[in-house]
């Protein structure tokens, strides 16, 4: 999807993008990730007339065309606050995941008037825009999607679905159980099994272990012990559960602490892994989406870029991250850009 569309975007005039239009009305009502992919695209494509060809995809009657044009003109604060209200509302949750993604882009006071919107969206239907919501919330500051799953709020049921992920963006050691009953409403997965290394709870351990005789997912174990651990065994031990049992032994944690790599949870760290060259695109988009939570830190590019802009954009991602451990040290702490 993203090479097709970015390929017609790179061709002069406007018969090109109209083709990219065309193309995007066969897609299903609900494909939200491919209308991501697609504006992910347009977003770093050269074309000029993306904008304006974008401006005609927000009245098509195919809900992923309006998705698309939401996500390309929303990401450049080109879309008005009252524009994405309405967006917000569109009876089709491809285009109403859309524009809870884009909120963060408009500035702070705008954004601040879509908030009760937001939690409002928290109880839709859809997964996707239940959890565009909360990634959107959460990381300015306002902590609903995750006081709604740890009280049992109205909108517990739809959340539990991401419970993982939103423990891991604002829970603490003590959200060790409410995880573990999110995690037993599902079986084992690549996706948990990383999440629960993001956790950061030295007591998983034995669960993470167990997974080592999964042959489906002795793999995604091996990453998530390492994620959680560091690099404790040798390589060709790195699917040994008893080398990895006698290496935590031997570290002695304390299960108050949250951990990343076997030391203490900081920003650079999550930094490093993003800049490691070592993780798949969705495991830094969930680094990225820690880093904005637990830090401020905003990812400065869009997921989509490539070379020398996103070596760029993940080397100035380090520097910020030691930057706030640092000001966190000194007592300093960051502020929310648009929480009220």
């Amino acid at each position: 999807m993203r090479a097709a569309v970015f390929t017609l975007a790179c061709f002069s005039g406007g018969d090109a993008l109209d083709a990219m239009a065309h193309g995007l009305t066969a897609l299903l009502p609900t494909a939200v990730d491919h209308a991501r992919a697609a504006a992910e695209a347009l977003l770093v494509a050269p074309h000029p007339d993306r904008n304006g060809v974008c401006r005609t995809l927000l009245v098509s009657p195919h809900p992923v065309v309006r998705a698309v044009g939401v996500l390309v003109l929303g990401r450049q604060d080109v879309l008005g606050v009252d524009e994405i209200r309405g967006f917000l509302l569109d009876p089709n949750s491809s285009v109403a995941a859309a524009a809870a993604e884009v909120v963060d882009a408009l500035p702070a006071e705008d954004a601040a008037r879509l908030v009760p919107l937001l939690g409002k969206c928290l109880g839709h239907p859809a997964p996707a825009v239940v959890w565009a919501a909360a990634r959107t919330m959460l990381p300015a500051g306002h902590q609903e999607p995750y006081f709604e799953l740890r009280d049992g709020g109205p909108h517990a049921a739809r959340l539990q679905l991401f419970g993982a992920e939103i423990f891991v963006l604002a829970g603490d050691v003590s959200d060790r159980a409410a995880l573990a009953a999110c995690l037993a409403r599902t079986p084992p997965s690549a996706a948990t099994l990383s999440a629960l290394a993001r956790f950061g709870h030295a007591g998983t351990w034995p669960y993470l272990l167990r997974q080592l005789a999964n042959e489906d997912l002795a793999d995604a174990a091996e990453a998530a012990l390492a994620t959680l651990f560091g690099e404790r065994v040798a390589p060709s031990l790195r699917q040994d559960a008893g080398a990895w049992r006698k290496a935590i032994e031997a570290m002695r944690l304390d299960s108050s602490v949250r951990y990343r790599g076997g030391e203490p949870w900081t920003a650079e760290r999550v930094a490093e892994e993003c800049a490691s060259g070592a993780l798949d695109r969705s495991e830094v988009e969930r680094r990225l989406d820690e880093l904005a939570v637990r830090a401020g830190i905003r990812a400065p590019t869009n997921g989509a870029a490539w070379g020398e802009e996103l070596d760029r954009a993940l080397a100035g991602l380090v520097h910020a991250a030691r930057e706030r451990d640092h000001a966190a040290m000194r007592g300093t702490w960051w502020q929310p850009r648009w929480a009220v």
